[in-house]
């Protein structure tokens, strides 16, 4: 949705040999899914112009990992392609005004192989690319991709995958079962809907912890600027670290007589209270990886279910 990401692969030793990517062209119609569904229904030639508009640009980076790498574009010789359900309706043309209506239904549920020359892709002209199938409303092919790479789904483990992206899909593995949802979470990384919320920049706070004992907060900031708001990955580290020292309880509310910096914190992340916080900055914070980012995404999703799971995997950009 909002990057694409190219990987060349030499199809005899499967080895990947280059990689690409850049801003998907079509964040000028809408930064979200739903935002680029809107606009093609406002107006049918704007699918048309995100379909070509992508096509052009993965031209461009097709052309520049060949030129890499001292080959030719008619030497590429299969393409795969996967992408959430909007934009996989919108690269292949199909009609993505159902999507924006409840039960969200896609055109079809089935994996695609078309010639590349009739998607306007300028690679080898007897190539094809393999549309992977997508599974229901949003969970689209990224997520089909991330269970067949990953290998959750052959382990026998309780086993959860998330491909976190402007658009997250989030699948539960047990007993043979497979459930997946997605979310639209590119608005929560960025930041959206929280008042000192911001995108991933410098000065953005990344990184908190709170001192079981003494309820000091400690946070660090993008680049190790002074802090000018708080992105997603604090966001998240600082609740994380909040339900762990009991700053908020089994309801996620805040406990009123918790004293001093982690009650000040939760004012301000979970009701963007104006004033200002006081918390230490230290120039310098070596983090284990009990309060990596990963590991409280992992804690507060076994909370939530209430699942003890044998293995968490993560992707996405």
């Amino acid at each position: 949705t909002t990057k694409i990401a190219l990987y060349l692969v030499d199809l005899v030793s499967g080895e990947t040999i280059d990689a690409d990517g850049f801003i998907n062209p079509q964040i000028a119609y809408g930064e979200d899914v739903m935002s680029r569904i809107m606009s093609a229904m406002t107006d049918p030639q704007n699918a048309l112009r995100m379909q070509e508009e992508v096509v052009s640009t993965l031209n461009k980076s097709i052309e520049d990992l060949c030129h890499r790498n001292d080959l030719s574009p008619e030497e590429i010789l299969e393409m795969t392609l996967v992408g959430n359900t909007a934009m996989h309706h919108l690269f292949l043309g199909f009609p993505t005004r159902q999507l924006a209506l409840s039960p969200f239904v896609p055109v079809t549920d089935e994996p695609i192989d078309i010639k590349a020359r009739d998607l306007g892709l300028k690679i080898s002209p007897g190539a094809y690319v393999h549309v992977l199938p997508v599974i229901a409303g949003f969970v689209g092919a990224d997520h089909v991709a991330m269970l067949l790479s990953s290998g959750i789904v052959d382990q026998g483990e309780k086993a959860m995958g998330i491909d976190i992206g402007t658009n997250t899909e989030i699948a539960l593995v047990i007993d043979d079962k497979i459930v997946s949802c997605s979310t639209a979470s590119g608005p929560a990384f960025e930041g959206a809907h929280i008042r000192y919320g911001m995108r991933a920049a410098a000065g953005a706070i990344e990184r908190v912890t709170i001192d079981p004992q003494t309820y000091e907060v400690k946070v660090m900031t993008i680049e190790d600027k002074p802090p000018v708001g708080v992105c997603g990955s604090g966001v998240l580290d600082a609740i994380a670290e909040m339900l762990k020292t009991g700053v908020l309880d089994e309801r996620g509310k805040l406990v009123r007589d918790i004293p001093g910096e982690a009650h000040e914190l939760g004012l301000v992340v979970l009701y963007g209270f104006h004033e200002p916080v006081d918390i230490h900055i230290p120039s310098q914070v070596h983090y284990t990886e009990a309060s990596t980012l990963q590991h409280h995404a992992h804690q507060i999703l076994t909370y939530i279910v209430q699942i003890s799971f044998d293995r968490a995997d993560y992707a996405g950009g």
